[in-house]
């Protein structure tokens, strides 16, 4: 296999031909399931760590939705949103935001747990009121 065409500009910014049937239809599966799963986690979310469950939600949305514009402009053979780049881009930036919310949530997310068990051990010393 000769990657020799991957440095050249040329490569990057030519029509992707190689998106046709097969490749189409696991690529609009992958951003439609992206998509899916980023509704999901937005609705199905409850409680104290909604937040953080928006928080990957939102990449997983925003993906779905950039990688059917690409498709759409593969299908259409828009010059430059068809580009190799465009879905380059889309993954790395997926990637890219992916890895920056979990070392986000590695420093964050036990400092809100201990702080959550904190103010439940306090709550629970607290008088009970509620309606009779």
């Amino acid at each position: 296999m000769d990657l020799n065409y991957l440095h050249q500009s040329s490569y990057w910014l030519s029509y992707n031909a190689d998106l046709k049937g097969g490749f189409f239809t696991a690529y609009l599966i992958i951003f439609s399931l992206l998509f899916i799963a980023g509704l999901a986690i937005t609705m199905l979310t409850r409680g104290d760590f909604r937040k953080i469950a928006i928080k990957y939600a939102t990449p997983l949305i925003l993906t779905g939705i950039l990688g059917w514009i690409y498709l759409l402009a593969q299908r259409e053979q828009l010059p430059w949103l068809s580009t190799r780049l465009v879905l380059l881009l889309i993954v790395a930036k997926f990637l890219l935001w992916i890895f920056i919310l979990l070392f986000w949530s590695a420093r964050h997310v036990p400092k809100m747990i201990k702080t959550k068990k904190l103010e439940e051990k306090f709550n629970k010393y607290l008088p009970k009121t509620g309606n009779r």
